[in-house]
């Protein structure tokens, strides 16, 4: 019989643990069914009493539409089971929350055991019975002496690190075993402790000594490359000191050089080949791209030979991206693929260790592909995957038979791992589904490392001319996409709150949102829209490589799709009478702007020549107001009647979000921000006089290529914004050993 004072004893020690560091509300709701279940208040664990109790909700809470009680007694159960694994795998006392039940249990472990498999695990889950290998480490010294570079070591690096360090624990030690012959697992999982927390681009050097990757500096929020070394990482170096920033840095074959994207402004950038030892610099020609750099930054990697630099350019407005590679000798320039028209073209790409072949990703969430080092016009890319799901980092592995990437294969929508044979076939998983897992370096055989990346968002509303906001709808999932309804006080949002995302509305004043939609993971949904009359919801679905034009009808409850294409039909909108919804095609090339009557009875017809995909109808069915990416950013309307067009304004900032643009009948709203600033400015422009006020600052703003779907609106009276706020976005690099079985 295990004692209520032995259970307190061990209850303190877990809360105080690193594993529950950050997770005020695991805490809580841990702490709130230990009391219960020692004072024998089994009914008070139920979850509509937890919901009150806990998470504050109201008495008439609904746990089918608020599934927030099942969400952390997830989270609660698999925080346990990493305590017991790690820093509590030698405690005596077990405290266990079975699954489907919120009632505890307290379990005297025999002395000595180490390897606690608890009964909340569906699968055993065990600390490897060896250390994982370390990456092999010399001091940076070694490197050649740099006296233009001096030692970047902050103050307060040092307690960077020891908190890097403590909240890594809480994902330490992680061992996977799969069942099925033939299956790949992981044998080990391991935070890397010496790199400091929310860095990116990690790159280690061919020899394996230093590491590099890209910071942003905390003063003037510009991203730098640093250096380290992992056995002294208290002394990062940083490679270069000017205030333009830059990413994605690469080694040189022989140590000596590393080659990293610069940017030039919104639209251009340069390659920078930086001499370890000279400290020297010699900087490329520029490249572009009107591709969201904030969203996907350039990519570049450096030939196994040594001769060759391999990035991506975009020539202009609308046109697919393209691989080019860059001869180091003469400087030449020639394409390596030629991606269909109508596409967003090839975007990340990376060298085979032999330097034959070039493995890339196609498309906007993309597929995997590989070409010859003679490019498409000597032999046909071959195509990995053909579900669209998404790639984010490449790497080869096993001596260049296998692939390496990030990709989407959750119902929560999750990045994970992924391993695909160079010669086709299945993709297998390897980091655990739910933990977010991009951006993979094979850095030896069988041992990779990738970046591990949360973000936690919330729904936010701010008064015209107010500087503090207030929580919309409080929710422990991801909330985004927030669309005022012109009439009444509704408002539709995409949100993963019942397991995949689908769309919802909140009532203003109602205690739990509604439902709309059962799409359950098939596909992602995009930017939902009001019909003028309040009565109808347009938004954006793609499954299976497709993006379509779907219509929710509110009253009859009934979901349709009017268009039924093989491309990409994008930002649907209502025209005023609500007859028509304008969205942008790409399906005879670049992405022009088309209608379709909302039967879905008639063709669709092409309203613009020119490649435009942001813009929005006036309330009054006069103007089609649309952007133009180019440098500098520039606002134009089009006169639907007498197809007249006027530019309106213009400024060298950049869109922000993925939307951008809001007109409603009191004000045009541009969503934009300035390369490296930490804040969107919300600007309002009359209708009638063009005159430019800033109407909302929204402070914090930081790129992430993983949310990527940060929006906003601004209700039919321009009085308030709804936005997506990130609270909390932060990053860390694991190092994972395969276990093949």
């Amino acid at each position: 019989m295990v004692q209520e004072e032995e259970v307190l004893a061990q209850l303190d020690r877990i809360l105080s643990s690193p594993v529950f560091a950050n997770a005020a509300r695991s805490k809580e709701f841990l702490k709130y069914c230990v009391n219960c279940g020692l004072h024998g208040e089994p009914s008070h664990l139920k979850e509509t009493t937890i919901a009150v109790e806990v998470f504050l909700r109201e008495a008439s809470y609904d746990p089918k539409s608020d599934p927030i009680v099942r969400v952390h007694a997830r989270r609660v159960r698999e925080k346990l089971g990493l305590y017991y694994r790690t820093a509590g795998r030698l405690d005596p006392i077990a405290i266990e929350l079975p699954k489907g039940s919120y009632v505890p249990q307290f379990l005297r472990l025999s002395e000595g055991e180490r390897n606690l498999t608890t009964k909340t695990a569906e699968t055993p889950v065990a600390v490897a019975e060896l250390e994982p290998p370390e990456l092999p480490v010399n001091p940076i010294s070694e490197l050649p002496a740099d006296s233009s570079r001096k030692a970047w070591a902050p103050s307060f690096f040092a307690p960077v690190l020891l908190i890097l360090l403590l909240s890594l624990v809480a994902f330490a030690v992680w061992r996977l075993r799969e069942r099925g012959s033939g299956t790949t697992a992981l044998r080990s999982l391991e935070p890397i402790s010496y790199l400091p927390p929310d860095v990116r681009d990690a790159a280690w050097s061919p020899d394996g000594k230093t590491v590099a990757f890209v910071q942003v500096d905390a003063v003037d929020h510009v991203p730098f490359i640093v250096i380290l070394n992992p056995s002294f990482p208290q002394s990062p170096q940083r490679l270069t000191h000017g205030g333009q920033a830059e990413y994605r840095p690469v080694w040189s074959p022989d140590n000596r050089q590393i080659a990293f994207i610069r940017m030039l402004d919104d639209v251009h950038f340069a390659i920078v080949r930086h001499d370890l030892s000279s400290g020297s610099e010699l900087v490329s020609r520029p490249f572009v791209s009107y591709f969201p750099m904030s969203v996907d930054h350039p990519t570049l990697d450096w030939s196994p030979d040594g001769h060759s630099l391999l990035t991506a350019e975009q020539v202009s407005p609308g046109t697919p991206m393209r691989l080019v590679l860059i001869n180091l000798q003469d400087g030449t320039r020639r394409y390596l693929t030629s991606p269909p028209i109508g596409s967003s073209g090839d975007i990340e790409a990376k060298f085979s260790p032999d330097g034959g072949s070039v493995a890339f990703r196609r498309g906007g969430l993309g597929d995997l592909y590989v070409v010859g080092i003679t490019g498409e016009r000597n032999g046909n890319a071959v195509r990995l995957t053909f579900d669209n799901r998404g790639v984010r980092g490449i790497a080869f592995a096993d001596g260049g038979r296998s692939i390496l990437f990030g990709t989407d294969h959750s119902a929560n929508e999750t990045y994970s791992i992924y391993k695909i044979p160079v010669s086709g076939g299945t993709a297998v998983a390897l980091t655990p589904d739910g933990f977010a897992a991009v951006n993979p370096v094979s850095v030896r055989e069988d041992v990779f490392t990738f970046r591990h990346v949360e973000t936690e968002t919330q729904m936010v509303e701010m008064v015209r001319d107010a500087t503090t906001e207030t929580p919309f709808l409080p929710s422990a999932n991801v909330d985004e996409s927030a669309a005022y309804s012109p009439v009444g006080n509704t408002v539709a949002f995409l949100s993963t709150r019942s397991g995949a995302e689908e769309l919802w509305l909140q009532h203003r004043g109602s205690k739990a949102p509604e439902r709309l939609t059962q799409l359950n993971g098939q596909g992602f949904l995009f930017e939902p829209h009001w019909s003028p009359d309040g009565k109808s919801i347009t938004f954006s679905f793609r499954r299976n490589g497709a993006t379509n034009v779907m219509i929710y009808d509110i009253p009859a409850g009934r979901l349709r799709s009017i268009t039924d294409t093989t491309s990409r039909d994008f930002n649907p909108v209502f025209s005023y009478d609500s007859r028509y919804v304008f969205f942008s095609s790409n399906g005879d090339g670049a992405s022009r702007i088309w209608r379709m009557d909302v039967e879905g009875k008639q063709p669709p017809e092409p309203l613009f020549t020119e490649a435009v995909s942001n813009f929005a109808p006036s309330s009054d069915g006069q103007w089609l107001y649309y952007l133009d990416n180019r440098h500098p950013l520039t606002l134009f309307r089009r006169n639907l009647l007498d197809g007249t067009t006027q530019d309106i304004y213009h400024t060298d900032a950049r869109p922000a979000l993925i939307n951008s643009l809001v007109v409603t009948a009191e004000g045009i709203y541009l969503a934009v921000t300035h390369l490296s600033e930490p804040q969107i400015q919300i600007e309002r422009i009359d209708p009638v006089s063009f005159q430019t006020k800033t109407a909302w600052l929204i402070s914090g703003y930081t790129d992430s290529p993983i949310l990527g779907t940060q929006s906003f609106d601004v209700s039919s009276d321009g009085s308030r914004l709804l936005t997506t706020r990130v609270l909390r976005h932060s990053s860390a690099y694991f190092l994972a050993e395969e276990s093949k079985k």
